[in-house]
């Protein structure tokens, strides 16, 4: 009884060996297949949307460089079942202002970096369960005709950790592309009575 019990031991041995082994191959499998996806995802990204507005420039940069007038026509993604806090900078207006949005799962901040006459560019920092995430928000206006001005809307930004590797699978310009040009028309609607 007692050789039976240690053959039957050295079997499950031999079985818990190979299994081991089986389930440590298939560990090194998979992290070498997620590292070889995440080498071959791009390391920067950049988006774009564009919208001709019958109104000049003029009359389209106040409704980029103050905070809450860009909050009132972009305002953002928000769950309804998670509304985000907004907070504003003191100053609403020129270089440094900022809006802030915070809701249960992430905090982000977006700050006025650059005014130029044909270019406004922000900077946006981003706090949540996928770490911490820098992007850029520009708008770019080119002059077509007297009273008709292009805007282009760009997002761009470095890629690392979990949205680098997922970055494919996300397929964010896609998803996003309707959402700009929604938001582009809301600005022609507040720039164009």
């Amino acid at each position: 009884m007692i050789s039976g019990l240690r053959e039957y031991g050295a079997g499950m041995s031999t079985w818990l060996k190979v299994g081991g082994a089986v389930a440590l191959g298939f560990l090194v499998l998979v992290g070498g297949a997620l590292s070889a996806v995440y080498a071959m995802q791009p390391d920067h990204f950049r988006f774009s949307r564009s919208r001709t507005i019958a109104a000049a420039p003029a009359v389209i940069r106040p409704h980029l460089i103050d905070v809450r007038e860009l909050h009132a026509w972009l305002g953002g993604f928000a769950d309804p079942h998670d509304p985000p806090v907004i907070t504003f900078s003191t100053v609403s207006s020129g270089v440094g202002a900022w809006v802030e949005r915070k809701d249960s799962r992430s905090l982000g901040r977006m700050t006025l970096a650059e005014v130029a006459d044909s270019q406004v560019r922000y900077t946006n920092e981003s706090h949540g369960s996928f770490g911490t995430g820098h992007s850029s928000l520009e708008f770019v206006l080119t002059e077509k005709a007297p009273g008709s001005t292009q805007v282009e809307y760009v997002v761009s930004g470095d890629l690392h950790g979990v949205p680098r590797l997922l970055w494919s699978v996300v397929g964010l310009e896609k998803r996003m592309g309707p959402e700009f040009d929604e938001k582009l028309q809301k600005l022609e609607a507040k720039c164009v009575p």
